[in-house]
């Protein structure tokens, strides 16, 4: 192309690739004013070097900077000031690529815990799979983030939301990483005593990426628990719980831990109690003879 002296507003926009209403804005601003005006037609002229401002601004502005702080940049002409900006400007890309980063592990972790809880909810209506139904399995070991506490006359009847929300409101403001579901430990040796009013220590924990202080983060699995899935209000989880215990005398296993509830499809997923999904685990071994 054969270099002019001047280039009128609509070739400056072909050139730059910005509409004419944008170059008219950045007039109106300050920002590049056009080195000569026609002042009976009031066309705009604009010479090379305000085109490479033009590109130079395009360029600063793929990094986030505002026409304010592009504009302070290209009045200093000091290449120091462009250089500290950009780098700054990076430091906030790198944090806002592991955020999103972070957001990708969450939102895969809750897509698959969806898909799990919506296979669940298949099979039982297709009925290969019964409500309840017991299983023994191995659990394998997770990164739980937690806060356990004494609740005095507990019932749990109904999910303890104001517990719920504070840990995963916790997590979030500690940046942790959430990767599954909510697990809601009970204390205490008998698996019933949650169900009538009496004092029991609860922990209501999540599953995370990372791991810190054993006062706050912990291990869990589990080498042989019998599990069983609850379908339904979370408060007819009781029949569950009978059901199991009723598996573990029929067939001479004893309980040795303390029973968690993961929840696969909560209150927090889908308003619709009849799709809330909770697996039962139960530590046990066999009773030798």
């Amino acid at each position: 192309m054969i270099e002019k002296p001047y280039y009128t507003i609509g070739e400056v926009s072909a050139l730059c690739g910005l509409s004419t209403k944008t170059l008219r804005y950045y007039d109106s601003i300050h920002l590049v004013v056009p080195q000569q005006r026609n002042s009976e037609t009031n066309y705009r002229y604009y010479t090379k070097e305000q085109l490479l401002t033009i590109f130079n601004i395009k360029n600063l502005q793929r990094f986030g900077f505002s026409l304010k702080e592009i504009g302070d940049a290209i009045a200093s002409g000091n290449p120091r000031l462009i250089e500290e900006a950009i780098e700054k400007k990076m430091e906030h890309i790198q944090q806002q690529m592991e955020q999103l980063q972070a957001l990708s592990v969450e939102g895969s972790c809750f897509l698959n815990r969806l898909k799990n809880g919506v296979s669940i909810l298949d099979s039982i209506q297709e009925q290969s799979l019964q409500h309840g139904q017991v299983t023994l399995e191995s659990i394998p070991e997770v990164n739980l983030f937690y806060n356990r506490q004494l609740m005095k006359n507990y019932k749990n009847s109904d999910v303890n939301l104001d517990r719920w929300c504070d840990i995963l409101d916790t997590a979030n403001r500690r940046n942790l990483t959430i990767s599954g579901s909510v697990f809601v430990t009970y204390g205490g040796d008998n698996p019933l005593d949650k169900f009538l009013l009496k004092d029991n220590t609860v922990e209501f924990a999540v599953q995370v990426q990372e791991f810190g202080d054993e006062s706050e983060f912990r291990k869990f699995s589990c080498p042989l628990a019998l599990t069983a899935t609850h379908v339904g209000p979370y408060n007819t989880i009781l029949n569950t719980y009978i059901n199991m215990l009723n598996w573990t005398t029929a067939n001479n296993y004893e309980i040795c831990g303390n029973c968690t509830e993961e929840f696969i499809l909560s209150p927090f997923d889908i308003t619709n109690d009849n799709c809330h999904v909770t697996r039962v685990l139960m530590p046990v071994k066999k009773i030798e003879p």
